[in-house]
């Protein structure tokens, strides 16, 4: 519903800072859902990985979420040291 704001908490699945949008499993009903953001907004955004786990608040404008907060609760596995 058109106003609603809701938690996500869940793994980043996809990042496109350029255009502000992320994609997040959401560990309550295992969907991905796309939120868009504003990067000036968002303190950590050089941080979203894919792999990180975040929480996000979000509101629901009738058509797509726009996350009002995004949080790191766990970094992404660190690629380069896996490959070792």
């Amino acid at each position: 519903m058109p106003g609603t704001s809701y938690v996500f908490v869940g793994r980043i699945t996809n990042v496109d800072v350029r255009r502000g949008m992320l994609a997040i499993e959401n560990e309550s009903d295992h969907q991905n859902y796309e939120l868009r953001y504003n990067v000036a907004q968002v303190p950590e955004h050089d941080r979203l990985r894919v792999g990180a786990k975040v929480t996000a608040q979000a509101n629901f404008d009738g058509r797509s979420y726009l996350a009002d907060s995004i949080s790191i609760l766990e970094q992404a596995p660190d690629e380069s040291k896996a490959k070792r």
